[in-house]
């Protein structure tokens, strides 16, 4: 819904459920019942709708989870996510980038009500994409981190290669861009392993 100023739409329900809910009343939504391989099935099935509709995967092998996939592949599904006509999308995610909400702390939350913390990867149904490609790859995880020395945040997408349960290595650049809006000056090495470690900076994924 909007908010008081207009510019900026909130949510009662931070979740997808909605959306995915909106989708399949348009008939943009696909069920996919059967079966699928994480392992090359998963991606297949992506690449074949490519723009066509949104694919719920119901039954994912190896995993008690279920995979949505194609969701945002146009301006307009993206601009139907946010409540925006596509021809207002960049206009208002500038001005959400300009005027950010402030932050709320809270002590509870729906996103705390399962914690898993021993191997929290180990349960995902992570795709492998590509025969060529090692292991399975989180595509587009967004990464919010802060700087140790000077405190200031970014938020920024990269993709993630899953070694194992507990771990995974992303390539993590820094850009004039994110220092621009971020303040921060990046200083770790192009590579991180998320693997706890004495100077890892805060960030979640």
């Amino acid at each position: 819904m909007r908010d008081k100023s207009g510019g900026i739409f909130v949510s009662d329900e931070q979740s997808i459920r909605p959306f995915l809910d909106r989708l399949e009343r348009h008939g943009a939504l696909l069920r996919i019942g059967k079966t699928v391989d994480p392992i090359f099935e998963l991606s297949a099935f992506l690449s074949a709708a490519d723009a066509g509709p949104a694919l719920l995967f119901e039954s994912v092998k190896g995993s008690k989870m279920r995979v949505a996939g194609n969701l945002f592949n146009g301006r307009e599904r993206i601009a139907a996510a946010l409540d925006v006509e596509a021809g207002e999308l960049l206009p208002r995610l500038r001005s959400a980038i300009d005027a950010p909400l402030p932050a709320a702390r809270a002590a509870h939350a729906p996103v705390q009500s399962v914690v898993v913390a021993e191997n929290p990867l180990a349960a995902l149904p992570v795709p492998r994409f590509f025969e060529r490609e090692s292991r399975p790859y989180i595509t587009a995880g967004a990464i919010v981190a802060r700087d140790p020395d000077s405190g200031r945040g970014n938020l920024s997408f990269a993709r993630l290669a899953v070694l194992d349960g507990r771990s995974a290595i992303i390539i993590w650049r820094s850009s004039p861009g994110a220092r621009r809006r971020s303040g921060a000056s990046w200083r770790w090495p192009w590579w991180w392993a998320l693997i706890p470690r004495s100077n890892s900076p805060p960030a979640c994924i």
